[in-house]
This record gives C-alpha cells, sequence and structure tokens, in this order.
C-alpha cells in the first residue's frame, strides 16, 4: 500500500509540472502585464548598466556637440590689448602706448558650412540615441538568454530530483524482496548504482543553475534571489502570424539599423562641410578701438570691415578631406546594407527555432506521458515476473531523461519567443 501511494504521488508531482509547464505554452493574443517577472528583470537590468551608462554618456556629449554647432551661427566676439615700448625716434609709434580694440564678426555666407556642420552634429546625436537603444536592447537579450539557462538548469534539477526519489523508492522496493529472498544480490546493486549516477546529475544540474544565476545577477547588477525566479515563471509569447510581418517590425524598431542610417546623415552633411572650404567665407566685422599708435590722444574709433576669408588647407589636402569623406559615407552605407541582412538573420532565426521548440515541446511532453505509463507499467509487470528489474531501472531512467529534455526544449522556446519580442516590439512596451 505504502509503495502504491508513493508511486502515486510521484506520478502526480510529474502531472503538476507538466501542468505548469503548459502556463509557458503560448496562447493566441496573450500580453504581459507589468506583474511578470521577465519585462522585470529587464527593466531593473537597463536601468543603470555600464555599458547603458556609457550610451547616455555619449549621448550628452553629441546633444553638447549640438549646442556648440548651433552657436557657430552668432556673431564672434573678440578683445586685442597691445602695448608697445618703442624708441622716441620712431615715427610708427609716436601715439599712445596701448590700443584695445573690440570686434564682433558675422559669418554673411558660408557655402552651406555652418549649416552642414548643425547638420552633422544633430545626426550623430540622433545616432548616440539609437546607440544607447542598441546598448539596451543587447543587454536585454543577453538577460533573456542567462534567465532561460537558469530556467532550464532549475528544471532538469527538479526532475533529477523526482528521479534520485524514485529510485530510492524502487531501491527500498527491492532491498525487501532481496532480504525476502525474492530477488538478488544484483539487483540491490544496480538500484545503488543508478541512484549514484542521478545523483551526478543532480550535482552538475546544481552547478548549472548556480553559474546561470551569478550571470543573471551580473547582468542586472547585483545578487538576484533564486526564490524570486522560481515565484514566478514567464510566459511564452506568440509569435507574429508570419515572417514577413515580423521582419518588418524588426526592421522598423531596431535601433542598429537607426544608427547606421543617422551614421549616413552624418558622413553626407560631413562631405557637404568639406566641399564648403573649396569657397571663401564672406563675414562683416565691427571694430571699435579705443587708443592709437600713431597720434597721442586720438578719439576712439568705430569701423565695419566686409570681407573675404579662404579655408583652404595646406596644398591640396581640402580635395583629400572631401575623398575622406566620400569613403566614409561608401562605408556607412554598406553597413546599412549589412544591418538589413543581420536583421532579417536574426529575425527569422529566432522565429525558426521558436517554431521548431513549439513542436519539440507538444512531443516530448507526449514521450513523458508515454514514459510515465510505461514505467508504471513495467513495475506491475516486474512484480508479475514478466520484466526483469534491468527493466524498469530503464524505464524509470528514460522518464527522467524525457523530463530532462522537456526542460531543454521549454527554455529554447521561451528564449526564443522573447528574442522574437524584442526584435519585433523594441523595449517600448516593458
Amino acid at each position: 500500500m505504502t509503495s502504491q501511494l508513493c508511486s502515486f504521488q510521484s506520478r502526480l508531482c510529474v502531472c503538476l509540472w507538466l501542468f505548469v509547464l503548459t502556463l509557458l505554452v503560448p496562447t493566441p493574443g496573450m500580453a504581459f502585464n507589468d506583474t511578470e517577472l521577465l519585462p522585470e528583470l529587464l527593466r531593473e537590468g537597463i536601468a543603470d548598466a555600464p555599458q547603458v551608462d556609457i550610451a547616455r554618456a555619449r549621448m550628452e556629449q553629441s546633444r553638447a556637440n549640438v549646442q556648440s554647432a548651433k552657436w557657430q551661427l552668432w556673431p564672434t566676439p573678440s578683445v586685442s590689448v597691445e602695448l608697445v615700448d618703442a624708441s622716441a625716434t620712431d615715427g610708427n609709434y609716436a601715439g599712445d602706448d596701448m590700443v584695445t580694440v573690440l570686434r564682433i564678426q558675422q559669418p554673411i555666407w558660408t557655402a552651406g558650412r555652418l549649416s552642414a556642420d548643425l547638420d552633422q552634429a544633430q545626426a550623430q546625436l540622433d545616432a548616440s540615441f539609437a546607440s544607447l537603444g542598441e546598448a539596451q536592447l543587447q543587454l536585454s537579450l543577453d538577460i533573456v538568454a542567462a534567465y532561460s539557462r537558469w530556467l532550464s538548469a532549475w528544471f532538469r534539477y527538479e526532475a533529477w530530483q523526482r528521479s534520485v526519489r524514485e529510485h530510492q523508492r524502487l531501491r527500498d522496493k527491492i532491498a525487501r524482496r532481496v532480504a525476502a529472498g525474492a530477488s538478488s544480490r544484483s539487483d540491490l546493486e544496480l538500484a545503488n548504482e543508478r541512484i549514484k549516477l542521478v545523483q551526478a546529475d543532480i550535482a552538475l544540474a546544481g552547478v548549472s543553475r548556480e553559474t546561470a544565476l551569478l550571470q543573471l545577477g551580473q547582468l542586472l547588477g547585483s545578487p538576484l534571489a533564486e526564490a524570486r525566479l522560481a515565484q514566478r515563471l514567464p510566459q511564452v509569447l506568440p509569435p507574429e502570424p508570419d515572417i514577413t510581418t515580423a521582419l518588418a517590425e524588426a526592421e522598423q524598431t531596431s535601433p542598429s539599423l537607426r544608427r547606421v542610417m543617422e551614421e549616413t546623415r552624418v558622413a553626407k552633411a560631413l562631405i557637404r562641410s568639406r566641399k564648403a572650404d573649396n569657397w571663401p567665407e564672406v563675414f562683416v566685422r565691427l571694430e571699435h578701438q579705443k587708443g592709437n599708435f600713431t597720434r597721442l590722444d586720438a578719439d576712439s574709433d568705430s569701423r565695419v570691415f566686409f570681407g573675404l576669408q579662404s579655408r583652404f588647407g595646406a596644398g591640396l589636402s581640402t580635395m583629400s578631406r572631401i575623398n575622406e569623406a566620400q569613403a566614409i559615407l561608401a562605408s556607412a552605407e554598406a553597413q546599412v546594407r549589412a544591418t538589413h541582412l543581420a536583421i532579417k538573420e536574426q529575425v527569422r532565426n529566432s522565429y525558426a527555432v521558436l517554431q521548431a521548440s513549439q513542436k519539440r515541446v507538444a512531443i516530448i511532453k507526449q514521450v513523458v506521458a508515454s514514459a510515465q505509463l510505461i514505467q508504471a507499467s513495467y513495475e506491475r509487470q516486474f512484480l508479475a515476473g514478466s520484466k526483469s528489474w534491468l527493466d524498469l531501472m530503464n524505464a524509470s531512467r528514460e522518464l527522467a531523461t524525457s523530463e530532462v529534455q522537456l526542460a531543454d526544449a521549454d527554455s529554447a522556446q521561451l528564449s526564443a519567443s522573447w528574442r522574437l519580442y524584442i526584435y519585433t516590439k523594441g523595449l517600448s512596451g516593458l
């Protein structure tokens, strides 16, 4: 009676575990809320991560560059104070010993250089915004991967724990049979060896679980209690209805694609700025002078200048700088094409893995249910003498192995669904 009760409890535990796993199966139209675990972890991870802080600092740097480029449109004030100590016979400096000149110079025409510099700074700011989103997205993918590894290890650990309890129950049963002379001593030795094998699997799963938990804590920036993860299991998110929709959404939301497209804007503005160096800059300058080196006690003078100022570099360096900017643009445009291909590969891979994982989970669940029935049947047949003790041990091992395979398949399904969600929906919904 006791052995039947233990067997029933073991099967009930397996059924409950399978029920928990069914909670991870996607439901059409399902959406997560703020109380769910994985979005909560993602929000925590991207809040103060070092790589995110670096991206934010670069964004502030780009914002300051934009402000600086705007100030270039304003007049440039300057002041000069000159003292002279000349001989009494030097007629050029017969006046005051000190001359002060206040100047304000305003460019009137720069061949589009100032507006190009402002466009370049603004594009760099937009690219830094995209880089921030890119850092957050990559961190989110790393968190999902680490969590999936922990979930797989946790389920595997639980499966092996159930298996060792089941093997201990069978060992106790065979020990009684050996004591009664109904079974050989070798059957008991086989049971003990199988328990040791399962305990080794438990130890390995425990190490994997601790390692994944440590990696997840490092990504989040603080140690993480395993009890918090085990209390709330995230759900597998439903995929897009078709791959075409998923690809379109991924390209629309991809921060990597936005970044490289902004970098092409930077390169185009750089080309315009450097081409403007081939033209002279037209300016107006206002001056107010106090003191005069040639006339003593002269009145203050004010004057207005209109002029041209070239911006040629040494030799033909201006043309070389234009060629450099054009090469930068070609590289940026190639990077845009490469990013398009990378996005398609990422989405297609996640979509395919998700579909394959869904089918694999469904099949392995059937295998687990069958393995459970086979084990119960073999135990009855062993008692009836039609199955050997080795057959029963193998059936128990097959059940545990199937449960472990289900844990791996389920974590792969979860990881693929969340990767696909992040690629297609971004992080705005978290």
